[in-house]
């Protein structure tokens, strides 16, 4: 239970780090309906005309709904144009001294205990997609009309966030990228 909230904190984290990114302008699109095939080509261009072939990038998707299944932030590494790694943060319980290690304090009726924790890294097999994946689900839910709220980190034309709109509020996710940098 306490690694979950560790978890809601870093996709919290991740949440405001993508919405409040500083120096740069950020092109949000009109709604679903509005959002044209050629508005979305067109930052796939400026993407593919930076020419990044070796990039990491953060990825995380969130249900509308108060789910815990919540995809944790992904760090996504590609070489050569080839997704080569996604890994996500992992927290161990460790004893109290213990270098590097995170300390969480709960409070309650009985008093408070404090808990330690280190992060590591867990690679998630199966999740292997790169930026232009990521334009290809764009583009086929501008089809079907069930995407909203796209923005586009305007440097480097990637997409940073958008929502896949569902049936219903648990069917809907938020998706969000942070600004690929180059490795």
């Amino acid at each position: 239970m306490h690694i979950r909230k560790l978890w809601q904190f870093h996709l919290l984290s991740l949440s405001l780090l993508l919405s409040a990114c500083g120096g740069e302008t950020n092109e949000l699109l009109p709604s679903p309906v509005q959002v044209t095939e050629a508005q979305i080509l067109q930052h796939q261009s400026i993407w593919n005309a930076n020419k990044l072939s070796n990039y990491r990038f953060v990825y995380s998707s969130v249900a509308r709904c108060d789910s815990a299944d919540a995809l944790p932030a992904v760090t996504i590494t590609v070489k050569n144009g080839q997704a080569v790694s996604a890994t996500i943060p992992t927290y161990v319980e460790v004893k109290a001294g213990t270098p590097g290690a995170i300390a969480e304090t709960i409070s309650g009726p009985d008093g408070s205990s404090t808990r330690y924790f280190v992060v590591g890294l867990s690679e998630i097999s199966g999740l292997r997609l790169v930026i232009n994946d990521v334009f290809k689900t764009m583009l086929e839910l501008n089809q079907k009309q069930k995407i909203k709220g796209i923005r586009f980190h305007e440097s480097t034309g990637s997409p940073e966030t958008f929502e896949s709109v569902g049936q219903s509020k648990c069917e809907s996710f938020v998706v969000g990228l942070s600004k690929p940098e180059p490795i």
